[in-house]
């Protein structure tokens, strides 16, 4: 077994234990779901945890119960140790990044950001090996007669592989990789911690269906299939054995593209009597567009501070601010003004956040082409001379020894990006 498979189900193992109790007895597990749902509520109180991860932590238990059972040391009814009811939904298999809404995810992420993306997209990466990739990986001759990007996966031994960049969309998106990739001491790309919660937001402003990191392992496979690869090729560049985990997973090759693709295969040599035939061209990408400087929250004039910089300057944590600016919808000033609990910490005037632009542009899902000066940008995407200032006397500022007052209940998106 992988390692990261046993690291996976390890943290599984001491969820449970957690939840539960080193001494807790399987005997409570009978013939109800009365201790499923128990589980259920206290691992729900015990920390921010989707609904799907603790339903993986009992199917773990179920498993093991199994085996008890198997071997005469537990005798209940394996069917109601996960209550029927609970049916968690996460994403559903067939949601991917299309082509037509890759253009809208890039316009909400900052270009180190969207170097990732275009990296996951054009080689299938997996987020083990997005943490393993290093500098120089994206050091190819794109026009060379065959360029590879070595991904550095650790599942198992097909997961550490060379993937070919062929088509010119995947030399595009390496291209684009290469030159935003924003890594430091060795690393090809900055550490992003909280990508799958990102990625959601810029799916949430962008109007399109959210995706995760492993989504778009997914696009990868459907943007090949779309071109016509079939999956027994497409499988050994996702790391996979065979192509029955393709099939099954991202889908068939569609009847209709069988001819096409045998027809190709074969060539005119092979196949002198059989009629050409016409695939339905495929629309792909061809440029990402400038993607944006970064995403700051109350930025002053070519300053832009992430919700990290801001969480170490006041000392809250980063979830609690995210909640209150992404959730609550405060402006950042009116954030950090809560404090952390008694015990937040007063920022220095000369660290005190900028004021944020006029009510004019004070909603959180206003688009940066209708809000000149955005996130500290002009209408040319550079930082603005000046920004234009509240009114000092405004109702509903939050004073705060050192914090700037905010503005009218203005709020501001904002990413760890």
């Amino acid at each position: 077994m992988a390692e990261g498979t046993v690291d996976f189900y390890e943290d599984k193992i001491l969820a449970l234990l957690d939840t539960l109790g080193e001494d807790y007895s399987t005997a409570n597990f009978q013939n109800d779901s009365a201790p499923g749902h128990e589980y259920i509520e206290r691992r729900r109180l015990r920390g921010h945890v989707q609904d799907t991860t603790i339903l993986k932590e009992l199917k773990l238990l179920v498993a093991a119960l199994e085996i008890a059972q198997e071997r005469g040391r537990w005798n209940g009814n394996i069917k109601v140790v996960i209550p029927p009811s609970f049916k968690p939904k996460g994403l559903p298999n067939d949601v991917w990044l299309t082509r037509a809404d890759a253009p809208k995810l890039f316009a909400e992420l900052p270009p180190g950001r969207v170097a990732v993306v275009a990296f996951m997209l054009a080689t299938s990466c997996e987020m083990a090996a997005f943490d393993n990739a290093r500098e120089g990986d994206l050091d190819v001759d794109l026009d060379g007669p065959d360029p590879k990007v070595p991904i550095r996966g650790t599942k198992n031994d097909l997961r550490d592989r060379q993937v070919p960049v062929v088509s010119d969309e995947q030399k595009m998106l390496i291209d684009f990789a290469k030159k935003h990739a924003d890594g430091s001491e060795g690393r090809l790309f900055a550490r992003w911690t909280n990508i799958r919660r990102d990625l959601s937001d810029a799916c949430d402003r962008a109007g399109i269906a959210r995706i995760s990191p492993h989504r778009l392992r997914h696009s990868f496979a459907k943007w090949m299939q779309q071109l016509g690869v079939v999956p027994s090729v497409v499988a050994p560049l996702m790391g996979h054995a065979d192509s029955r985990m393709v099939e099954r997973t991202y889908g068939k090759m569609r009847a209709k593209d069988a001819t096409a693709a045998l027809t190709a295969a074969l060539g005119p040599e092979h196949a002198s009597r059989a009629h050409s035939v016409d695939r339905p061209p495929v629309k792909t990408l061809t440029e990402i567009p400038t993607p944006r400087r970064g995403f700051a929250v109350d930025a002053e004039p070519g300053v832009y501070r992430t919700l990290e910089d801001w969480s170490a300057l006041s000392g809250i944590p980063v979830s609690t601010l995210h909640y209150r600016v992404r959730t609550k919808k405060l402006s950042m000033t009116q954030a950090i003004a809560l404090g952390k609990g008694t015990r937040g910490k007063v920022i220095a005037p000369s660290e005190a956040p900028a004021r944020p632009e006029p009510a004019a542009c004070s909603t959180i899902v206003a688009n940066s082409s209708d809000c000149p000066g955005y996130g500290g940008q002009n209408d040319n995407g550079e930082p603005p001379e000046s920004s234009p200032l509240p009114d000092e006397s405004a109702e509903n500022s939050v004073p705060r020894g050192g914090v700037e007052p905010s503005t009218r209940g203005f709020s501001i998106r904002c990413s760890t990006s």
